[in-house]
Parts: C-alpha cells; structure tokens; sequence
C-alpha cells in the first residue's frame, strides 16, 4: 500500500506541474482531446484513425454539415 501511496503522489505532484505549466487553456484542450479518443473507443473507431481524416478534412468541410464528423457519424473518406 505505501508503494501505491508514493505512486499516486508522485503522479499527482506532475498533474499539478503540467496544470500549472500549461494553465488552465491546456486543461481545456486536454480534456477535448481526451473526450474525443474515448468517444471514438466506445463507437468501435480507431481514434488516430479519425483524427488524422478528421484533421485532413476539416478545412474544406462544409460548417452545415460539421456534425458529418461527429465520431459516431463518421464514415472514413476513401483515399485515392
């Protein structure tokens, strides 16, 4: 138990540095990139998958058709 007590505040102590480091814009960030990669696992998609076509895609995406790129509307655009 004590060597899982060291681990933990060892992990949170680098949490707090990155908080701080990248304050509280990178947070925000980190938890879309997060929700996205979980929300691709629970729709059975490869999450870097998506987001390279997504990322490849996105620019010349019609806005009124953005939820197309939602993960779990997602179809996989063919390559050529």
């Amino acid at each position: 138990m004590r060597k899982f007590a060291q681990i933990l505040l060892i992990a949170v102590i680098a949490i707090v540095a990155v908080v701080r480091r990248l304050g509280c814009w990178g947070g925000e960030r980190a938890t879309v990139i997060y929700t996205m990669i979980e929300t691709c696992r629970m729709n059975g998609i490869d999450p870097q998958a998506y987001l390279a076509d997504i990322i490849d895609r996105i620019a010349d995406h019609p806005a009124n058709k953005v939820d197309e790129l939602l993960p779990w509307d997602w179809v996989p655009q063919v390559r050529q």
